[in-house]
């Protein structure tokens, strides 16, 4: 309680080199004299028994090797040190919150001032509110509502109260010192009161303590924690952890607060989930009530496609923008994006006959990813029961990574060759205006047309060396030839191959 002391006076080097740092960074909104000093304040004989609130002991910095009861912190103490602290932020930073840190107060925490054990009243509970908020410009503590009620343990009056009526008696005594109401840490955790990880419990825990301080209209309030690693199994809150839907109700309690308080606009939380591979753009936006807002969402490059888009938990397909209209609730959009496979080894396809299906034929080929490295999985025919005709027809395959989640599918295509029926066809004929016209069957396709010229006294000679290939016949089934009067004799038949 010395405000000439060596602790108050190394207190304000200490504040005045980090103010001095840090007074006009737009991270900075509030100064905190500390974390909740006021649990271990006042514990009389039970602090030195148990070492409650004692400061540690260093002996190679200059601390005593032992502590005695000198050494407990008691309120009257904080309470010097508060004002010091207050005086000495004010006189650099004109504008900013302070507060004292303070958690929620014991059940007897004004009668622990006083020397007693004794639960305090209503009374005396507004009292220690006032006392410790003095030096300061807001009503302030931590709470977690778990620690409402204390088990069995009554609050004032003998009474068990509630996380709800704790906070209603401290906004009636906030408002009654004109000092708003500021809850600098409250939260739920992950882990239940059984020590598991329980999160629907911790669901339904923060949805009910953030009712509590929306009904209540507290001024100002923060959650613990956001993206605190040190935390991650019990308090952390992030965009990606299983905790993330705790930002989406606080942007919600906000804005419903900004309308049942009659303050405008309303602002909406759009909540991007960035995923490998490709960006959505812009990034975590607030938007005011009734705006609109167009996402662009890119594959980072030609080497990957977009999947899927997911817009509050529904795929809105492989899109490529997405335009929030006439906002007025959070909203969260997300992207997967894939990569695609290349065709290192040319895709081929086995002949098959007259009639098969494509099914019957045997497809090869190998795809890589990026780095060259052969990408596992099934090569099959778009339509594997097609009957294609007769030749080389250029058909779809899909190639079906195994692994579907880094990879995606790939169509492409290949060139599969059905031989023409074995069957001997029959050519059939016609004339007409001075041309002859020949047709076979189109299972035939492919087959080669024969001419050969000879005198009807000779006949049809058998030495294939005698035979002419008409051109272009194996890409057909029919010929037109126009019919030359000087020649009297002239003989066709079909080939194959």
């Amino acid at each position: 309680g010395n405000t000439n002391s060596l602790t108050i006076a190394f207190m304000r080097t200490y504040l005045t080199n980090v103010i001095s740092r840090y007074s006009n960074s737009p991270a900075i909104w509030g100064w905190e004299f500390g974390n909740e000093y006021n649990s271990s304040c006042d514990l009389m004989d039970q602090g030195i028994n148990n070492g409650i609130g004692l400061p540690q002991i260093s002996v190679a910095n200059g601390t005593p090797s032992f502590r005695t009861t000198n050494d407990l912190p008691y309120s009257t103490n904080f309470l010097v040190a508060f004002a010091d602290f207050a005086r000495t932020v004010r006189t650099m930073d004109p504008t900013r919150l302070i507060c004292n840190g303070n958690g929620v107060c014991a059940p007897n925490q004004y009668n622990r001032f006083h020397n007693s054990w004794t639960v305090d009243t209503d009374v005396q509970f507004s009292n220690i509110l006032s006392v410790y908020n003095q030096s300061f410009n807001t009503t302030h503590f931590h709470i977690y509502p778990q620690q409402i009620p204390y088990g069995n343990q009554p609050q004032f009056l003998n009474r068990p109260v509630s996380f709800d009526g704790y906070i209603q008696a401290s906004m009636a005594y906030a408002n009654a010192m004109q000092k708003p109401l500021f809850i600098g840490e409250w939260g739920a955790s992950a882990v239940d009161a059984f020590g598991t990880n329980n999160l629907e419990w911790d669901r339904t825990n923060f949805a009910n303590f953030m009712n509590v301080i929306v009904s209540n209209q507290v001024p100002l309030s923060a959650v613990w924690v956001f993206d605190f690693i040190g935390q991650a199994a019990s308090c952390n809150i992030s965009w990606t952890n299983a905790r993330s839907y705790m930002l989406d109700q606080v942007a919600m309690a906000n804005n419903q607060m900004y309308t049942e308080m009659g303050l405008s606009p309303a602002q909406y939380v759009l909540n991007v989930t960035q995923s490998t591979n490709g960006t959505i753009t812009p990034g975590l936006v607030v938007v005011n009530q009734g705006a609109n807002q167009t996402y662009a969402i890119a594959a980072t490059n030609a080497n990957y496609r977009i999947i899927s888009v997911t817009v509050d938990g529904v795929n809105q397909g492989a899109v490529t923008t997405y335009t929030f209209t006439n906002v007025s609730a959070a909203h969260s959009i997300t992207a997967l994006f894939q990569q695609v496979p290349v065709v290192q080894v040319p895709l081929s396809a086995t002949a098959i006959t007259y009639g098969q299906m494509l099914s019957s034929s045997v497809l090869s080929g190998t795809f890589t990813n990026t780095v060259g490295t052969v990408v596992p999985g099934t090569l099959a025919f778009a339509v594997p029961t097609l009957v294609p005709n007769p030749g080389t027809t250029n058909v779809p395959v899909v190639f079906t990574p195994t692994d579907g989640t880094t990879y995606a599918t790939v169509t492409n295509t290949v060139n599969v060759t059905q031989l023409p029926s074995q069957t001997p066809p029959t050519i059939t004929t016609s004339v007409s205006g001075g041309a002859l016209t020949l047709n076979w069957p189109l299972a035939n396709l492919g087959y080669r047309l024969l001419q050969q010229t000879n005198n009807l006294n000779k006949g049809v000679s058998g030495n294939t060396n005698d035979w002419g290939t008409v051109s272009g016949s194996t890409a057909t089934n029919g010929a037109v030839i126009t019919i030359t009067n000087s020649v009297l004799n002239k003989y066709y038949r079909l080939v194959y191959p």
